[in-house]
């Protein structure tokens, strides 16, 4: 993708993977189709982020710039395999957007990061900059299903997840995996504030605090959540932090999830290599 293109419009570009021109042994990727925004306009950025099914049938695009509300465009595939002919075409399904409890959407970042189960039926969205109440950026996400109604080829809104925490600008959807089966959620929160114990004048000391507890706040050192589905239902069911960050190490800025397996990065941690912000 290139969200930049064209005043900011955006584009997505299709390479398909086959047998070189030259007919050598060496396959290649060749550009097949380029998609554009239906709700074209400057700054739309649209190509944020892609997210495609396995089967290469359903493609999810956000479109997201800075102070806008962010929408996320839904595309279909025909031709090739699909209907017999040669040239792959995509088809415009429809729009989503977020909308506030007050109507709004200004500036939810919703599209920020977006994931697909393998076979494109469980789509989510991030928006981290969703206000909760009087929580300031505390962040949701938004679960849809595809064709639901079995009728419509489209997606339609399941469950809304705000943030489990109470903090404000924690940024609970700053980045978002699901595994193949769209069972198993990691939502990455990469300002939540983890905070940390320090305990004082422990042992003979001039400090005289009494062995005195501090907590640090440990603000933007990061965390992220686990969501599994249960019945219909996506159910937060931990919360994965560490003492080994710092404030502003972003743990949670990208994350990603297997059946059996999670990863969590923080990009902004000054590792024990001693260089800082070399990231972990």
């Amino acid at each position: 993708s290139a969200p930049g293109y064209d005043n900011d419009n955006g584009i997505v570009y299709m390479y398909t993977w086959g047998v070189g021109l030259d007919g050598s042994t060496y396959d290649t990727w060749t550009q097949d189709v380029a998609i554009t925004s239906a709700n074209a306009g400057s700054n739309n950025r649209f190509g944020h982020r892609v997210v495609v099914s396995d089967n290469g049938d359903i493609l999810a695009v956000a479109a997201k710039s800075p102070g806008t509300a962010g929408a996320v465009e839904i595309f279909t595939r025909g031709g090739n395999s699909n209907d017999g002919s040669t040239q792959n075409t995509w088809t415009h399904r429809q729009t989503l957007t977020a909308v506030t409890s007050d109507g709004t959407s200004l500036n939810t970042g919703f599209g920020d990061d977006i994931t697909m189960s393998k076979d494109g039926t469980t789509l989510i969205i991030t928006a981290p900059n969703h206000d909760k109440t009087l929580q300031a950026d505390a962040g949701a996400i938004y679960y849809y299903k595809w064709n639901a109604d079995a009728s419509t080829n489209t997606y339609t809104l399941q469950q809304t997840i705000e943030s489990p925490e109470t903090a404000t600008n924690m940024k609970f959807g700053s980045s978002v995996d699901i595994n193949d089966a769209g069972t198993r959620l990691v939502i990455g929160a990469e300002k939540f504030a983890n905070a940390r114990t320090m305990k004082f004048d422990s042992g003979a000391t001039t400090f005289d605090l009494q062995d005195t507890d501090i907590v640090d706040n440990n603000i933007g050192s990061g965390g992220a959540f686990t969501a599994t589905m249960y019945d219909d239902q996506f159910v937060i069911d931990d919360k994965i932090v560490t003492t080994s960050v710092s404030p502003n190490d972003d743990f949670g800025r990208g994350v990603c999830i297997t059946d059996n397996q999670l990863y969590v990065g923080a990009p902004d941690d000054d590792s024990d290599s001693g260089v800082s912000n070399d990231g972990t």
